[in-house]
């Protein structure tokens, strides 16, 4: 009987350990996936300040040689945009 008491606590302390570093693990991916957001989101705002810029520019209408599909991924992504600039930030600890 005695055996399995050790056996059993060894056991409990690698559980133990195995759940310190898949907690580590947790908080390091949440940390890069947070870095990776925001880059991504910095990207677009710029992309779409380029846009609205460009939109501007040219009074509210699209160049000419912009075409349909092209004016939709545009109007998409600017709604993005106003969602994300309306939305709160988070930071992850």
């Amino acid at each position: 009987m005695g055996s399995c008491k050790i056996a059993s606590k060894e056991i409990l302390d690698l559980l133990n350990e195995i759940n310190a570093g898949l907690d580590q693990l947790e908080k390091g991916v949440a940390a890069s996936v947070h870095k990776q957001s925001t880059s991504l989101w910095s990207t677009q705002e710029h992309l779409v300040q380029t846009v609205e810029a460009d939109f501007v520019k040219t009074e509210g209408k699209w160049n000419a040689g912009v075409d349909f599909a092209e004016k939709e991924s545009m109007n998409h992504l600017m709604n993005q945009a106003d969602l994300k600039r309306s939305m709160p930030s988070y930071e992850i600890s």
